[in-house]
């Protein structure tokens, strides 16, 4: 509980990734990702691994920044002018954010299904 007050309070508080997950080979690692929409930072230092053939749930309340992670994983965020972003996620060994990544080809290997359709 000592953790959600933290959060309620605006506090930084270090991320819990499950042992299991940490020990499983990644295909994707998102490291120190932070994201702004113009001066309002939306996403703040995240940092984790998805493990490879394992379903991982992204579980917060509305707001949270669940879907912007999500669209910033399929590269959509870059629809948005005021969208900056720093940190990194590397799909198998290459950033998806480097230059001349085919975004169409990132999109058919990533797939995303929405709440709404």
């Amino acid at each position: 509980m000592d953790r959600l007050k933290a959060i309620a309070d605006g506090k930084t508080v270090e991320s819990v990734v499950h042992d299991d997950v940490l020990a499983a080979e990644p295909v994707l690692r998102i490291q120190k990702f932070n994201l702004f929409y113009g001066r309002k930072q939306a996403l703040h230092n995240i940092s984790m691994p998805i493990a490879k053939g394992q379903v991982t749930a992204l579980i917060g309340p509305s707001g949270c920044g669940k879907s912007t992670l999500l669209r910033s994983v399929n590269r959509m965020n870059d629809l948005i002018d005021s969208v900056r972003i720093e940190g990194d996620m590397i799909l198998g060994n290459d950033s998806i954010f480097a230059p001349g990544v085919d975004v169409i080809q990132l999109r058919k290997r990533m797939g995303m299904v929405f709440q709404k359709p």
